[in-house]
């Protein structure tokens, strides 16, 4: 196995998806490769954090659909060339779900904030949050948020749901709310909510609605109670896979 190939093995040996024989060539790798031994204490820490904050652990298929995936990878001209695509793949896809466990925890962190005043609601939305975050057609959307925050939407299009998740947002102001939209490709925009961020800027909230049609979420800041269509330019908007 070349130096090339070891490389991509960072994802799957954080997962521990490598045959025994390969992790044994990983970790003689690793004692050479500062960058690869902190690339996979990165990955480990990230599936460490949602467990932390969640007693609900990724989804089981996780390991199966990789692995599935590796092995329809197409044929190339050479053994060689073959595995490293398969490898390239199974990394790539590990490097998702790493991504999504990072948004379930910030989400899971979110609505533990808010347990102690709304218990009954907060369980309900935090169970329909990690069933959109697990679900196999789960896609992020990313940006930063003007005036401060990063945001992020997930979308299942099989739950027909979508989650908006956001961090160190600054408070809307007495009298002003985020307001979050389902945005057409036309530019016509419907209210999926209002939001309310924690006192360190954590945001974690179901959007009302079904992302049908959606090509876009928006963020705004409204008056109090919300609009019924955008007054200000958003603050954040983000495409949505269709």
């Amino acid at each position: 196995m070349s130096d090339a190939d070891l490389h991509l093995l960072t994802g799957a040996y954080a997962a521990d998806a490598l045959s025994a024989g390969e992790s044994r060539a990983f970790e003689e790798h690793l004692d050479g490769c500062a960058s690869c031994a902190l690339e996979v204490r990165e990955l480990q820490a990230t599936a460490s954090l949602l467990g932390a904050a969640a007693a609900e652990a990724p989804p089981s298929s996780l390991k199966a659909t990789v692995l599935s995936q590796a092995r329809v990878t197409p044929q190339a001209a050479s053994l060689e060339t073959a595995r490293t695509r398969r490898l390239r793949r199974l990394s790539a896809l590990l490097g998702a779900a790493a991504v999504v466990l990072a948004v379930a925890a910030i989400a899971l962190g979110a609505w533990a904030a808010q347990l102690h005043r709304t218990a009954d609601s907060a369980v309900a939305q935090a169970a329909t949050i990690t069933q959109v975050l697990t679900a196999a057609d789960a896609t992020t959307s990313s940006g930063e948020i003007a005036g401060g925050g990063r945001g992020t939407v997930v979308v299942s299009r099989s739950q027909q749901q979508a989650v908006f998740v956001a961090s160190d947002l600054a408070a809307a102001g007495s009298d002003r709310t985020y307001q979050l939209w389902w945005i057409d490709a036309t530019g016509a925009a419907r209210s999926a909510g209002l939001v309310a961020p924690t006192s360190d800027g954590s945001v974690a909230t179901v959007l009302a609605g079904a992302p049908d049609g959606a090509s876009h979420v928006g963020v705004t800041v409204e008056p109090a109670g919300g609009s019924a269509a955008p007054t200000t330019h958003p603050v954040l908007v983000v495409a949505v896979t269709a």
